[in-house]
């Protein structure tokens, strides 16, 4: 077991915090999307067995209003890294901040490859305006995930108050913080309503309808003696990698054994969303002979 311990912070500007006061929910929205971006980021960077805590750091500095953080990704299995060293040593909040500049210069939207001459640890990165840019393969793939786009609207939605300007992100030994502004939070609202419940859970679910091509969207599942059928995004990398090269031989009936997310919010309608976070075992069907 080994610890990888990163400091930064985070700052929000402007009139609505010359008190160096902020509004508690917002505060918290903004520090619990952090707490699930480093988890992400840590699970693609030292492997899924990685836990990861934010914790905040003394109290809030002079300043807009300033709070010092810590983040702990605690390595069950070190030699086991989930990425390339030249990734890993992006470190968690490295993974944050590329996972923010590549929002920004997408404009909030899905993140497109294409093909060109870049290094083997990233990816080029072509936006609306044409502009090509290249980004780290790990912070493409956080940043394309449903949940990230989540987390990253809840961590910008202190924007939204009258007098907020920006949000800054920065490490003690950078001299490049990342910089969310009130006109760049358009990128990332999300329409979400209230959250009325969000909780992870393991559950055997039936696969309706796999995407043989490896896409997170599009898949099917059932659960339960009812047979309730429903879409859910798949953000399992190796699992849509063993899809996409033929690596699972899937057949009607097939099974898989899920950590499951599960959203619920309100807003005029009550909509659930689920995520598939990881795929722990594949069970075939009693009959293997009808494939799908």
């Amino acid at each position: 077991m080994s610890i990888a311990t990163e400091t930064f912070s985070i700052e929000f500007d402007g009139a609505a915090f010359d008190k160096h006061e902020i509004s508690a929910s917002s505060l918290a929205q903004s520090l619990l999307a952090l707490d699930a971006l480093s988890q992400t980021a840590a699970n693609k960077l030292y492997g899924k067995e990685t836990s990861t805590e934010v914790k905040v750091k003394g109290g809030a500095r002079s300043g807009s209003f300033i709070i010092d953080l810590v983040v702990e990704s605690i390595k069950e299995n070190p030699l086991e890294a989930g990425a390339a060293a030249t990734t890993v040593g992006l470190g968690v909040v490295g993974v944050i901040k590329g996972v923010i500049s590549l929002g920004k210069f997408v404009y909030g939207k899905t993140a497109e490859t294409k093909e060109g001459d870049s290094a083997p640890e990233t990816l080029l990165v072509q936006n609306e305006a044409g502009e090509v840019q290249a980004f780290n393969h790990c912070v493409v793939s956080i940043y394309n995930s449903t949940q990230t786009q989540i987390q990253l609207s809840r961590l910008t939605q202190t924007l939204d108050q009258q007098g907020a300007e920006d949000i800054k992100i920065s490490s003690p030994d950078d001299n490049a913080p990342v910089v969310v502004t009130k006109r760049d939070r358009k990128y990332f609202s999300k329409e979400e309503g209230t959250v009325v419940t969000d909780n992870v859970s393991e559950v055997l679910l039936e696969v309706i309808s796999p995407m043989l091509n490896g896409s997170k969207k599009g898949w099917r599942f059932s659960e339960g003696e009812d047979g309730i059928e429903f879409a859910a995004t798949v953000e399992d990398d190796d699992f849509l990698l063993a899809v996409k090269t033929g690596e699972i031989a899937w057949t009607s009936g097939t099974s898989v054994l899920a950590s499951v997310r599960t959203v619920q919010t309100k807003n005029v309608r009550t909509k659930t969303e689920r995520t598939i976070l990881e795929v722990k075992d594949i069970i075939p069907s009693a009959s293997a002979d009808e494939r799908l």
